[in-house]
């Protein structure tokens, strides 16, 4: 995640963001499964949870 989340193409896209946060956002859903016993998110899922949060920012996926 440090590397593509504090890469130079992620601040220009991103703006000035808060690396805790977005972070929390990404992870959150995946961990919150796996905490929860709950049936694993597939890859689509993945995809919406990303493309979400570049959504909420304003950046198209």
């Amino acid at each position: 995640f440090d590397r593509i989340l504090r890469s130079p193409d992620a601040i220009d896209a991103l703006g000035e963001y808060d690396y805790d946060v977005a972070l929390a956002q990404l992870v959150g859903p995946l961990v919150l499964t796996k905490l929860a016993t709950l049936t694993p998110l597939g890859e689509a899922a993945g995809e919406q949870i990303v493309d979400d949060f570049l959504a909420a920012r304003g950046v198209s996926s």
